[in-house]
C-alpha cells in the first residue's frame, strides 16, 4: 500500500505499526517469544478508567488565603491513600503492557481481571524486558 495518497500527502495507515515479535530471556538463559504492538493515545486512556486513581482523604481545615474562608484540604500525604494510589499506578501499566502484547493468554472474565491476574503473576525479570521494549515502542 503506497504511503502517500494521491494528493502527496502522508496517508494515516503510515503512522500504525504492526505487532513485531520480542524474545526475552529468563534468568536461567530460556528463551520466550512474543508480539507486541505499539497502543494508541485511546487504549492508554482506557487503561486509566479500568483503574482510576483514588481521592486523596480530607485533611486538616486551612484558611485560604485568596477568600479568607476556611476551607478543608486534602491529605496528599496519607499513607494509606499514597499505598493505593502506587497500587493503582502499578496496575494501570501493568494494564497498558498486556495490552499491548498480543499473543499472551491471562486467565480472567474481564479486562480488568486479566490485567490484575497479570500483575499479581509475571516476575520482575520478564516485566523489565517487556516494559524495555514497551516504553521503546510507546514513548
Amino acid at each position: 500500500m503506497p504511503r502517500q495518497s494521491a494528493n502527496g500527502r502522508v496517508r494515516l495507515s503510515a503512522l500504525i505499526e504492526e505487532a513485531v515479535e520480542v524474545e526475552i530471556v529468563s534468568p536461567s538463559g530460556r528463551r520466550t517469544k512474543l508480539h507486541m504492538r505499539p497502543l494508541t493515545h485511546s487504549e492508554l486512556l482506557a487503561r486509566d478508567r479500568i483503574f482510576p486513581l483514588p481521592m486523596a482523604p480530607l485533611g486538616d481545615m486551612v484558611r485560604n488565603p485568596q477568600t479568607q474562608r476556611i476551607e478543608r484540604v486534602l491529605n496528599e500525604n496519607d499513607p494509606t491513600y499514597l499505598e493505593k494510589r502506587e497500587e493503582a499506578v502499578q496496575l494501570r501499566a501493568s494494564a497498558a503492557l498486556l495490552s499491548s502484547i498480543t499473543d499472551l493468554d491471562v486467565p480472567g472474565e474481564t479486562e480488568q481481571e486479566r490485567a490484575q491476574n497479570f500483575h499479581a503473576s509475571i516476575q520482575l525479570w520478564a516485566k523489565q524486558q517487556l516494559f524495555d521494549v514497551f516504553n521503546r515502542m510507546n514513548g
